[in-house]
């Protein structure tokens, strides 16, 4: 069996984000989500970001995850 092990430059050629243009994605589409509830949810993902001056993609879509689950004033 063959592991390989892929880093951030092969994710972004691949066209996956990069926390360098994730976070300005995700703004973009909390301007324009109709949603509310997703709306909430980008909305709590960049505020986490910006307290907890998260820069690991990984770590902030986790913390996304688990911020879906919150009630809104969780």
């Amino acid at each position: 069996m063959d592991v390989y092990i892929l880093g951030a430059g092969f994710s972004s050629d691949a066209g996956i984000p990069t926390m360098k243009n994730f976070m300005s994605g995700v703004d973009k589409v909390r301007e324009v989500c109709s949603i509310p509830k997703e709306r909430a949810v980008l909305i709590r993902a960049l505020q986490y970001s910006l307290v907890h001056r998260e820069d690991n993609i990984e770590k902030l879509i986790s913390a996304v995850e688990r911020l879906k689950k919150m009630p809104p004033w969780g």
